[in-house]
């Protein structure tokens, strides 16, 4: 690879596959990741979950994770950063209040807050949230509770300029990846990827993690064509 390339994938259907109940990353898609990076390439996780809802210990150190839409970034070497304004540590703590007194269950990550199935449940507190200075991040069924103007394009374009690389591409399968793919340079969806995310995509791949190693295998040969 002559210049780095970042690859940015989701987590959940994208990188790793739901096997038995839970989701795994493939010991084969691991392999191709940290054979990546270990070749020059920078490869980022970005996902809607906290760190309990991954399982990336082979590659820990070797990656950049992006975890809660982006809000939290650890890039190896430099530690980790909370993207959150100022303010969001208040409107999240009355966010909270909120919820617990309309019953709706909720848990908290480090910046943001979960709600599990909350279609149905959350949309009525939509406008009452955006006065508090919060923004619901739909995930399929489940929600995040964010900053206002913070989604996973937040993340890539703070690690576009922390890292400038050549170029970004961004692989995912649900709508909270869209923000993340409109801001790459080369946006791809996976084959059961919501029809909204392949519409904005260039290209469509395989699912299962096996996607992701046939884009670094694309970046593979970008890279020596430069």
């Amino acid at each position: 690879i002559s210049m780095p390339y970042l690859v940015a994938s989701d987590y959940h259907n994208t990188l790793a596959a739901r096997l038995n109940g839970s989701y795994i990353v493939r010991a084969e898609v691991e392999e191709a990741v940290a054979d990546y990076v270990r070749s020059g390439g920078l490869f980022a996780v970005v996902t809607s979950g906290t760190h309990r809802h991954v399982s990336l210990d082979r590659l820990r150190g070797l990656i950049i994770m992006a975890i809660e839409n982006g809000l939290v970034i650890e890039v190896p070497g430099s530690g980790k950063l909370m993207l959150e304004p100022n303010d969001w540590p208040q409107a999240r703590e009355r966010a909270a209040a909120l919820l617990a007194e309309r019953g709706i269950p909720f848990y908290r990550g480090e910046s943001s807050i979960f709600i599990d199935e909350a279609r149905g449940v959350l949309e009525p507190f939509s406008d009452e949230l955006l006065r508090l200075g919060v923004r619901i991040e739909w995930n399929r069924r489940s929600a995040a509770l964010m900053p206002v103007g913070f989604d996973k394009g937040s993340a890539i374009r703070f690690l576009r300029r922390a890292l400038a690389p050549d170029a970004v591409v961004a692989v995912g399968d649900a709508e909270n990846d869209i923000p993340m793919l409109r801001e790459a340079d080369v946006a791809v969806a996976v084959g059961n990827a919501e029809p909204t995310v392949k519409s904005v995509a260039k290209y469509v791949v395989r699912e299962d993690g096996f996607g992701v190693m046939d884009v670094l295998s694309m970046v593979r040969d970008w890279g020596k064509a430069y």
